[in-house]
């Protein structure tokens, strides 16, 4: 029996690879994430609280600068000094204002519109100015932004005896370049991070993915039948994964020189199974006695060798013989039990013609050789020419079947055990009339019992219908329409499968 390679695994949906680096990916982005949270929430915090403490430093600086200075008589000197004061802070807009928040001197040109709004804007910083209680009393009012790092301060200065306010906005360059600074440091660590992923991923990859890749490869090319596939890569100091790929090597080689001995040992068999087959055709011998009874004989072993057997004797003159056994089991063993019967039978025959004689010493033989281990079923018909009847003979077997010229289809009773299985026993023979054109069926319960997908029997009532549906046809026409019958229904066979029909002249 050739040996069936084993099913091939589909193909995976989504690769263990795929799967390692979504996880990876994942964990890696998140841990990303987190470092930068981490980063940007340290930084900014001492990054404000640097900016509020530089601001307050500066801010008074410039106070005290201004104010200790001689600023002049008038409007124009003083913001020219104030000017030359800021010049090293690099001021974004510097304002001198009169107590009504109209701005007097600026580095910033307005119209009428813009003047108007800068004093909507400026008025309310000067009312703590402008009280009486306080006038002076507060050096000067800075306001922080902490979104682009900008001071705005208002200073009250004394130019001649005018009061008037210097209104400066500056940006702190160097928390400008500070943030700059962290979004480097972010920058460069999220490309360290990148490049150490990346060089882990490339190992794990060359380390574990690649050679469970070749696992797989190898493993799918043997499972298809390819014995001579080996896992080929450089060990990587025993690991595992070398381990594994040792033992798949080991298991192929293994693997092959079983199935190379099986091979060896199967097609030893199938010689020795042809030379059986030949052999038990040998013993049933030929049907050339039985012309006149026109036979049509199916004879379907389920392996080469079959449990099934026939016999067509010459008993005398005008007296013909047809013996059909079922021996239990299948293969080997039921075979060798037939060539057993057709010995014992071949020497009953030669010195008794009575049907109930035959298969009572033919069961008393079995028993007394195999002790009741084995049996076999069995039917004998003898065909007396003269009195044109027929005597049957039946030890457990299924029932034979006579289909009588009118269409008529009888039923010859079930006999009695099957043979070797008790000793001693009386087994009855049913007398029954022989018509010209009468057909005598005998099957085996490898016929009926065949299945279909759906594993239901074709069974003894379909066979029956289509033996009438075919009565009309000839011999041979008929018993090739039942067996087209039963194949075209059946899938699967679970035993031998024999059909005898034979016609009465």
């Amino acid at each position: 029996m050739p040996i069936q390679a084993a099913a091939i695994p589909v193909k995976a949906r989504r690769s263990l690879g795929l799967h390692i680096a979504m996880a990876y990916t994942i964990l890696a982005s998140a841990n990303l994430l987190f470092f930068l949270a981490m980063i940007f929430e340290n930084q900014s915090d001492i990054l404000l609280q640097l900016f509020q403490y530089r601001s307050e430093s500066l801010v008074q600086k410039i106070a005290t600068d201004i104010q200790r200075g001689s600023l002049g008589e008038d409007a124009a000197s003083g913001y020219e000094k104030i000017q030359s004061l800021l010049t090293t802070h690099a001021p974004r807009e510097i304002n001198l204002v009169n107590s009504e928040g109209v701005p007097i001197k600026s580095t910033v040109k307005r119209d009428s519109m813009s003047i108007k709004q800068f004093q909507d804007s400026i008025l309310p910083r000067l009312a703590d100015f402008k009280r009486a209680d306080s006038l002076f009393e507060s050096r000067y009012a800075a306001t922080l932004d902490e979104s682009n790092f900008s001071l705005n301060f208002i200073l009250p200065i004394t130019l001649g005896k005018g009061v008037f306010y210097a209104n400066v906005v500056l940006d702190i360059q160097a928390m400008q370049d500070r943030l700059q600074h962290i979004y480097i440091q972010a920058g460069i660590a999220v490309a360290w991070v990148l490049a150490f992923h990346l060089a882990l991923g490339i190992y794990v990859y060359r380390m574990l993915l690649r050679r469970v890749s070749s696992l797989t490869a190898a493993s799918q090319n043997l499972a298809s039948g390819d014995l001579t596939t080996r896992i080929t890569w450089a060990p990587r100091g025993g690991d595992e994964l070398d381990q594994l790929g040792m033992a798949f090597n080991g298991m192929a080689e293994n693997l092959s020189s079983t199935i190379k001995e099986v091979k060896g040992l199967n097609r030893a068999i199938q010689a020795e199974l042809t030379i059986g087959k030949t052999v038990q055709e040998l013993i049933v011998g030929s049907a050339s006695d039985f012309a006149a009874y026109k036979p049509f004989i199916h004879y379907r072993p389920l392996r080469q060798v079959s449990g099934d057997v026939y016999k067509f004797y010459e008993i005398g003159p005008g007296m013909h013989g047809m013996f059909f056994g079922d021996a239990c089991g299948h293969g080997v063993s039921a075979a060798l039990i037939t060539s057993l019967v057709i010995n014992f039978l071949d020497r009953i025959v030669a010195t008794e013609n009575n049907p109930g004689k035959i298969i009572r010493l033919l069961a008393d033989q079995i028993l007394a050789t195999l002790q009741g281990s084995y049996y076999t079923t069995a039917v004998f018909i003898l065909f007396h020419d003269e009195s044109r009847r027929m005597f049957v003979c039946n030890a457990g077997h299924l029932p034979p079947l006579v289909l009588r010229k009118t269409g008529k289809l009888l039923q010859a009773g079930p006999g009695g055990p099957p043979a070797g299985v008790a000793g001693d026993f009386q087994y009855e023979i049913l007398s029954l009339e022989s018509r010209p054109g009468d057909r005598i069926f005998i099957y085996s319960d490898g016929m009926i019992e065949a299945m279909n997908q759906a594993r239901d029997l074709y069974g003894f009532e379909r066979f029956c219908d289509t033996i009438r549906a075919n009565a009309n046809e000839d011999l041979q026409t008929m018993g090739k329409a039942i067996i087209d019958d039963i194949d075209s229904f059946s899938q699967h066979f679970h035993d031998d499968a024999t059909l005898i029909i034979l016609e009465a002249p």
